[in-house]
């Protein structure tokens, strides 16, 4: 331990007598440090955080699946201990001032016993709410409770206007709950998830595939148990609803719920871990040949060490010391610039990029940075010590010795030949996304979308529950926009392009006999009013001139 003190005492003062190499060093490994431990506090965050539930590795997600088809599972599962099933939407919340559009969540009755998560204050749902008819009541996330109401403990059995309905509070969810399934973030829960505001009861009776559903894996039971008693169940549900063969064909397949939220994630965050990781390797080789070349005016020091009676693994000892005092400098500054971007990097959609506000700079996330320390110690340090350390003790003190090259330089020339291979993948790589990024600009979207502003719109079933009132609703809303003189043109669709919604339907053509309902082909449409197309600026004109006659 004295050894140690001693050697960092005086590796403390040779870098203070080279000021300027220190302050190039410790920069370099700086960048490279903190570029990977911002990287990786979002892939711990994201892909190596288990999900905030008990027994999380238990639970699984389940292939949407229709009402008829969730309650066909629930009574005939053995594998799944629990299952619950859960849908978004946006709801209209009623205030003193204006409306407001929050997200509220639909969930059936044991979707909070599945995921092992107690109210704080209050109570869950009751059967009985679950029902047709049932009592109107909701559940508060406590940010909502928080944001609305200054977290009052008098806010239970006090009613919510939603939508138009009144609804009693009947309990509010942890501080610590989190549910990154559902984006915008959920601030009410409610339950009865049969009653969907965009679907008619025949619609739901049919088998329409608006549900999300996980459940929780019965212990000793695997996923491959799990997934062929799914795949019985689907195939007794299409013989018992055979009538409907076309619109029950979906299979059901079940994953992790983990897997289920960063499937699409996990090789894009790993790549990117990667090309950080090739950074710090740059610096790496940077901090080496800066060493190597600083140890070329160390050499007649280290052959009188030498020869004041010092051995090889002595100066060995000395020169690591030294490099990872440059480490370790160098880790604390990347740490603090880590921390610096973590806002910015917490400020990044949870729509594209879910569990992202966990990012922190965590005891985890801490040990890697030390990891990442010790590992640049060894890989830019190791070289320079052992060459400084084998070199012969006549040659250093030869006049001269320091216009020599000899296996140092071939060590500093494979050491930039590495450096520039890592970079040209680097280069290659920015360049290629480069390159997609300019064709995804040059794509022509059929439409011109400069100047359009857009914006959602729910009408709540509770007061426009007639066809009639919603027409009157759409017109005097066009009517007013227009009004307005820096609109130049208004108009409604169901679903915006590009947003991958649609509804479908039935159909048959003219002249044709149809077959019944679930028997005819199904077709995907939006619903336009008129003046959207002149307002988004499509260009249908030209396509259907160049659809063949």
């Amino acid at each position: 331990m004295h050894s140690l003190f001693e050697d960092t005492k005086l590796g403390l003062r040779r870098l203070g007598k080279n000021p300027g190499f220190a302050a190039v060093a410790v920069l370099t490994l700086a960048l490279g440090i903190g570029a990977n431990t911002a990287m990786f506090s979002v892939v711990h965050s994201v892909l190596l955080k288990p999900l905030p539930y008990p027994a999380s590795d238990r639970l699984v997600s389940v292939s949407a699946a229709s009402f008829p088809k969730f309650t066909q599972i629930s009574e005939q599962t053995q594998t799944l201990e629990n299952l619950a099933a859960y849908y978004s939407f946006d709801v209209s919340l009623a205030t003193s001032r204006e409306p407001e559009s929050i997200r509220g969540v639909h969930v059936s009755p044991d979707f909070f016993r599945t995921l092992g998560v107690r109210v704080a204050c209050g109570r869950s749902f009751l059967p009985e709410e679950q029902q047709p008819g049932g009592p109107n009541v909701a559940i508060l996330s406590d940010g909502f409770w928080h944001s609305h109401f200054a977290a009052d403990r008098g806010i239970l059995a006090k009613t919510l206007t939603l939508d138009g309905t009144s609804v009693t509070v009947v309990g509010v969810l942890p501080a610590d709950f989190d549910f990154p399934f559902a984006f915008p973030v959920p601030e009410v829960w409610l339950p009865r998830v049969f009653e969907h505001p965009l679907l008619k009861s025949v619609q739901v009776q049919m088998g329409a595939g608006y549900l999300d559903v996980i459940g929780r894996l019965a212990p000793g039971v695997t996923m491959a148990e799990t997934q062929a008693e799914l795949d019985t169940i689907n195939e007794r549900y299409r013989q018992q609803f055979s009538t409907f063969a076309d619109a029950n064909k979906d299979t059901l397949a079940v994953t992790p719920l983990e897997e289920s939220l960063v499937a699409g994630l996990r090789a894009s965050l790993l790549v990117l871990l990667a090309a950080v990781a090739l950074v710090l390797l740059i610096a790496c080789a940077n901090v080496a040949n800066l060493l190597l070349a600083r140890a070329t005016a160390r050499e007649k020091e280290m052959a009188l060490r030498k020869a004041l009676g010092a051995s090889r693994m002595r100066l060995v000892r000395q020169l690591l010391s030294e490099s990872l005092l440059l480490a370790i400098l160098g880790g604390a500054l990347g740490v603090a610039i880590a921390a610096a971007m973590m806002p910015w990097l917490r400020s990044t959609s949870p729509g594209r990029l879910p569990r992202v506000a966990e990012a922190r700079i965590d005891p985890a996330v801490l040990l890697f940075s030390l990891l990442l320390c010790a590992l640049s110690a060894v890989l830019f340090g190791l070289a320079p010590a052992i060459g400084a350390a084998k070199r012969q003790l006549h040659e250093s003190l030869k006049e001269g010795v320091r216009g020599s090259t000899g296996g140092r330089g071939r060590l500093r020339a494979l050491l930039v030949v590495a450096e520039m291979a890592a970079a040209l993948v680097l280069i290659a790589g920015a360049g290629l996304l480069m390159e997609s990024f300019a064709h995804l600009l040059r794509v022509h979207l059929g439409f011109s979308p400069q100047g359009i502003m857009t914006f959602p719109l729910t009408l709540p079933a509770s007061r426009y529950a007639q066809p009639e009132r919603q027409t009157e609703f759409y017109r005097q809303l066009l009517e007013r926009v227009r009004a307005v003189r820096e609109i130049e043109a208004t108009g409604l669709v169901s679903f915006l392009p590009l947003s991958g919604g649609y509804r479908l339907s039935y159909f048959c053509f003219q002249g044709q006999v149809c077959r019944g309902l679930g028997k005819d082909p199904l077709v995907a449409f939006w619903q336009v009013t008129p003046g959207y197309f002149e307002t988004m600026r499509w260009l249908a004109a030209k396509w259907l001139a160049s659809l063949p006659t």
